[in-house]
């Protein structure tokens, strides 16, 4: 059991809120606090308590890591107190590393550098990630040639999936591992829309794999439905009332749908009708990547779901046994509730209130882990399906359900409500 670990295996610990980009998709779009720095000497302290103690740690939050003015001194002190085979990994949007800079964080054995990346064209990147510049292709050759040299040990690539460049994915993976061969892997990550607008570039639902065969019935007895009332329009009601097939099948779904104990939103089931098209294009994209073979390698690209399987969820932080850590020194149960932000799930707005277990400034990080509120949301969540309901199907969802307006706690009673989490369908990525 994940709760009977005294202290956390995986350590991730926002270093910086500083950017040096402005990207339309990021959380920092929506807030106003000012930028923070963790304190060099409060990383030490949590370094000489906790590092022996982890398999790895991760530099990342919301912010650009090596905007930190001590990054190097960070990982000097990591690497200090850490276990000898322990692991240090980062995420990036590549715009610092240029080849200095590689030479030196090479010097602290870094495992994993993932290099944020949602287009191959300049242009494009810089539509979706304002700051951007061409330098990011040459840092990204240093990369790779580091990585081929061995001064890092992988190199990944991650992307995020919007209806803008979706079609563009095929390009991106060819031309990572056609020109820049030291790259390892690319996660693909579905968009969280912390806006209104950004729901328009979603390429994913939120019905769950699990009750597709009964929509995709309904679906068709829809279509069904509509060419008998406009070609025989005459004849429907006498058809109605006498029992044609049509309304016994629709009899046999709804039957069918509270045995299986599933939950169907007809207002859902028409936007997935709306977008059927779409989807099934993406789906044919990703076919192609799967296909994909460079002289007998196959690329290494984790592709999310469309629709998730709710009996498959599992929290990846839960999963790994990490923590995260906030650049004032709170300590929060995973990256989504690390920050206070608002999110947008099928249109409806959702306030996700940070969440804390205390501050690893103020007390060991031990001591926060292995306290009795947080030891309960870990075993909670260990047997996700059993223990945390699924909104994404719930025929309330598109009536503003009190439980989807924010994470206070779900219709099962469990607080903070994880009932939405695109985290752990694996729709959108955490970087483990």
């Amino acid at each position: 059991m994940q709760t009977q670990n005294h202290h956390p295996k995986i350590i991730q610990i926002e270093v910086t809120t500083r950017c040096n980009y402005d990207c339309v998709m990021c959380l920092r779009q929506e807030w106003t606090q000012p930028d923070q720095d963790f304190p060099l000497s409060e990383f030490e302290k949590l370094a000489q308590a906790s590092f022996p103690h982890v398999e790895k740690i991760i530099l990342f939050g919301q912010g650009e890591p090596l905007m930190h003015p001590d990054f190097l001194a960070l990982l000097k002190i990591a690497r200090k107190y850490l276990p000898q085979k322990a692991k240090i990994d980062f995420t990036t949007n590549g715009s610092l590393l240029n080849k200095e800079i590689i030479e030196q964080i090479s010097n602290f054995q870094i495992n994993q550098i993932t290099v944020s990346l949602d287009s191959m064209y300049l242009i494009k990147l810089q539509k979706y990630r304002k700051g951007a510049t061409k330098e990011i292709f040459a840092n990204l050759d240093y990369l790779s040639n580091a990585r081929l040299s061995g001064k890092i040990k992988e190199l990944a690539i991650e992307t995020v999936l919007m209806v803008s460049n979706v079609f563009d994915l095929p390009d991106l993976v060819n031309i990572c591992y056609s020109n820049y061969p030291g790259i390892d892997s690319i996660y693909v990550s579905h968009l969280l829309p912390y806006n209104a607008d950004l729901t328009k570039e979603i390429c994913y639902h939120t019905v769950s794999q699990e009750n597709k065969p009964l929509r995709d019935m309904i679906i068709t007895r829809w279509q069904d439905l509509l060419f008998k009332v406009f070609h025989n329009s005459v004849g429907w009601r006498k058809k109605v009332y006498s029992g044609d097939q049509w309304v016994k099948n629709i009899r046999e779904i709804i039957d069918s749908a509270r045995k299986s104990d599933i939950d169907l939103d007809s207002t859902l089931i028409i936007n997935e009708l709306n977008n059927n098209r779409f989807i099934r294009q993406v789906q044919a994209t990703f076919e192609t990547i799967r296909d994909f073979n460079f002289h007998n390698r196959k690329p290494q690209v984790e592709l999310p779901p469309l629709y998730p399987q709710k009996d498959r969820r599992k929290c990846p932080y839960i999963d790994k046994s990490a923590t995260i850590i906030r650049v004032d020194g709170q300590v929060a149960p995973c990256f989504n509730f690390l920050h206070s932000h608002s999110v947008y799930i099928n249109s409806q707005k959702r306030t996700e209130d940070a969440i804390s277990y205390g501050n690893v400034f103020e007390q060991p990080l031990s001591t926060i882990w292995n306290n009795e509120l947080y030891q309960n949301l870990r075993k909670r969540l260990e047997t996700m399906p059993l223990n945390i309901p699924w909104s994404g199907d719930c025929p309330y969802i598109s009536f503003e359900c009190f439980y989807m307006r924010n994470n206070a706690s779900d219709c099962y009673g469990n607080s903070p409500g994880c009932n939405i989490c695109l985290y752990s369908t694996d729709q959108v990525k955490c970087i483990f």
